[in-house]
């Protein structure tokens, strides 16, 4: 259900929540944003399974990409916004136009800036 890793002391952590169900999941890791993205649409396209869960990190200065997919029947969307103004436009906007629900909000810096990342 939920993943998060983290550095202290220079070794690398991992803390996880998992519950049972009868649903399929998938869990990954990916190496930047684009292999990310389409590893969570070959999981819709082929698996049915909907991104439910995303979280980042830097392994030195490269940024690495979680995600967990639940199989299911809804439609989802994920997005990533340069500022929290956008973040919050495009979250209303998917749900007034689309009816999807904000279901997971992940925060990073990049190049100094603060980003949004959401699946609705």
């Amino acid at each position: 259900m939920h993943v998060t890793s983290w550095e202290d002391s220079g070794k690398r952590h991992w803390a996880g929540i998992a519950r049972s169900g009868d649903w399929a999941n998938s869990f990954w890791i990916s190496p930047d944003l684009a292999s990310f993205e389409n590893a969570a649409q070959d999981l819709f396209d082929k698996h049915g399974r909907r991104l439910t869960f995303v979280t980042s990190y830097l392994e030195g200065s490269q940024r690495r990409w979680m995600g967990i997919s639940q199989s299911g029947d809804g439609a989802n969307s994920f997005w990533i916004s340069p500022d929290l103004a956008s973040f919050e436009k495009k979250a209303q906007d998917l749900f007034d136009k689309q009816g999807r629900r904000l279901i997971h909000v992940h925060t990073f810096v990049e190049g100094g800036q603060r980003r949004w990342a959401g699946i609705s």
